[in-house]
């Protein structure tokens, strides 16, 4: 159990290296894993957040979402996708998913995919 456990907690700290490498000089603030006895304190706050309980301010982008992380043997990604949206609340749901020595991914809303490159076309046209 100790080493599943384990996998799942560097696969949460991998991502949200991942996530400062990308978004740390924009929003000022870290990324970490949010360990479990540190979630209870929060409500919905997800695998991986920012180091400030308020995120990164109001205009980060990453303030929209939830992040959920999983690294499993045997993905059930359904499973895993419908409680990431429960627990999602008012945010967006966003799960990032490993399957151990195979494959990897994210699973975003058709409609929050859309808005994000929405978005991005948009800023690009004004520049």
């Amino acid at each position: 159990m100790s080493y599943i456990n384990d996998k799942g907690k560097n696969y949460e700290r991998f991502v949200a290296d991942e996530i400062n490498k990308y978004f740390k000089d924009l929003c000022g603030s870290k990324f970490r894993r949010t360990p479990s006895q540190e979630r209870w304190k929060w409500v919905n706050r997800g695998d991986t957040n920012c180091e400030k309980k308020t995120f990164c301010g109001e205009d980060c982008i990453l303030n929209e979402f939830h992040f959920e992380v999983t690294d499993r043997k045997g993905l059930q990604i359904i499973g895993k996708w419908l409680k990431t949206q429960d627990d999602a609340e008012n945010r967006k749901p966003l799960l990032v998913w490993k399957k151990t020595g195979k494959a990897e991914g994210v699973v975003i809303k058709l409609k929050d995919l859309l808005s994000l490159l929405y978005e991005v076309m948009e800023s690009r046209k004004t520049t």
